[in-house]
């Protein structure tokens, strides 16, 4: 099956329930379903077809979701950009794409610079107006583009795509330079959601709320997921600060919630008796794992809550889980590897880790991505013919270790560890223990370049509000709970930490920061 073809599966046996809930308007399956074929027929009338990149760069959440399926249509490859990109790296993500056509809002269009548009782009589709452009000439409003809920499929069939074909161009979420372009299968996204939506026992009585960027894979796998199996999903990146969170949770009756460590630090920050969150039947969390003392105080705020420790990457979409029902004895742990996926730790000899031993995660399965654009080094590096049968496996640069019953626990980023004083130090280690201060928010620890250690260790911490702490209390906290090669040399507290558009945590920005 195809991204368009689940959606027109959905939309046949379930043509007027809800599919998007934006916060302007509701759109149900047969709506998505003819609102993609409009865009696929406008797609057609331009020549858009045979694979070419279409890049979709809108703040309206609906029209994001109704371009992925109408790009599918046209046998496509869809570009999510982040609308609120700078016209810098607006463009060069457009050049290094090699997108043909462009889907914007024409208010970003408006606020454009003449050159921001490379002369790679010939079509230039605007969600109410269509302007096309060739190189060098100048653009010219042809005719207005209306996503018509009535609309009917293009004059030619849709393009005789297979599932290994790429449905997607992802861009990671990178802090420093050009992010890495991500090539994802039709295979790719729909054998890792049929996976998820496995385990999350999703259905079409759920409603998924999703207040996580649609450029990304953890905030698009809401929408396949959904579609998937006809589930409702509600679209509001506005739900940011914790109490408007709860309070549209209560509101729309969701029933599930994807988050990412910081959404999860403002639920704990609530009065858990000021609102009846009764309705919500999971939370998900897998762009950073979560600390073991977060997750704890989760399950004790909201026990009628089934909490799911995961772990994924672009790459990959997804690659495990933690049942709920091992939450409780595990809370540091990502769980193990979910259905038709095989993850394992390698030592720095290739070969299989013992349990207990950290080494490097590797990812086999039809969910892992086909290569990244136009970098053949990155992609020699990451896809490795060392698979039983000679098939590629993702190296993800991330460090692990396995128990004796098959559950991976999150290290470190292999860039992320700290060489100080002959050590190799774990930065999640020491952000945890920091994070049992009752009085912080959030912590980031990195090395920092030390003539005499190495690396010195930084930590940057933030405090809740009303919270009374010095630098010296959390060196002394620390001294108390790590050895002494382990405690941060520095520590500066802030009033915020920056995050990427994905929601992580910027450490490349606390680098840079000295």
């Amino acid at each position: 099956m195809l991204i368009h073809e689940l959606l027109r599966r959905t939309a046949d046996l379930y043509p007027s329930k809800a599919a998007l809930i934006g916060t302007k308007r509701c759109v149900d399956y047969r709506d998505l379903e003819h609102s993609a074929n409009t865009l696929f027929r406008v797609l057609q009338e331009h020549g858009i077809g045979g694979a070419a990149h279409v890049a979709v760069c809108v703040q309206d959440a609906i029209d994001s979701v109704i371009a992925l399926f109408g790009i599918s249509k046209a046998g496509c490859v869809c570009v999510p950009i982040n609308p609120y990109i700078k016209q810098v790296r607006f463009k060069k993500l457009l050049e290094h794409s090699c997108a043909v056509a462009l889907i914007a809002d024409a208010r970003l269009l408006e606020r454009m610079e003449a050159d921001s548009i490379p002369d790679n782009v010939k079509t230039v589709l605007a969600t109410n107006e269509v302007i096309c452009t060739t190189s060098g000439a100048s653009r010219s409003t042809s005719r207005p583009l209306e996503f018509d809920p009535n609309g009917k499929a293009g004059s030619k069939r849709e393009e005789n795509s297979i599932d290994i074909d790429p449905a997607l161009l992802l861009y990671t979420s990178g802090s420093t330079g050009l992010p890495k372009g991500v090539i994802l299968t039709h295979l790719n996204v729909l054998s890792a959601s049929a996976s998820i939506v496995s385990y999350l026992g999703n259905g079409t009585a759920d409603r998924i709320l999703n207040v996580l960027p649609l450029f990304h894979s953890y905030g698009l796998t809401q929408v396949i997921t959904a579609v998937y199996v006809g589930a409702t999903l509600l679209l509001d990146q506005s739900l940011i600060k914790p109490r408007q969170l709860a309070a549209a949770i209560m509101q729309q009756k969701v029933t599930g919630l994807p988050v990412v460590p910081s959404i999860m630090g403002g639920l704990l920050d609530l009065d858990s008796h000021s609102y009846d969150l009764s309705t919500l039947r999971y939370v998900t969390n897998a762009a950073g794992p979560l600390p073991a003392a977060w997750v704890t105080r989760f399950r004790a705020m909201y026990p009628s809550v089934k909490l799911f420790c995961m772990y994924g990457l672009t790459e990959c979409i997804r690659v495990s889980y933690l049942p709920p029902d091992e939450v409780d004895g595990r809370p540091s742990s990502v769980g193990r590897p979910m259905k038709n996926v095989e993850a394992y730790v390698v030592g720095d000899d290739g070969l299989r880790a013992e349990p207990g031993v950290v080494g490097e995660l590797v990812v086999r399965g039809s969910n892992v991505m086909s290569a990244y654009w136009r970098d053949a080094e990155q992609t020699k590096q990451k896809l490795r013919p060392t698979g039983p049968r000679g098939e590629k496996l993702l190296f993800t640069g991330d460090l692990f270790k396995m128990d004796r019953d098959g559950f991976l626990y999150f290290i470190s980023r292999k860039d992320d560890m700290i060489k100080t004083c002959g050590e190799n130090v774990s930065p999640v280690e020491i952000e945890e223990v920091i994070l049992r201060l009752s009085g912080v928010a959030e912590v980031a620890v990195v090395g920092v370049f030390d003539e005499i250690m190495g690396q010195a260790i930084k930590a940057v911490v933030t405090l809740k509000q009303g919270a009374q702490m010095t630098e010296g209390d959390i060196v002394r906290h620390c001294a108390k709970y790590l050895e002494p090669f382990m405690v941060p040399t520095i520590v500066q507290l802030r009033d915020f930490l920056q995050r990427t558009a994905s929601g992580k945590l910027n450490k490349g920005e606390l680098l840079e920061a000295g």
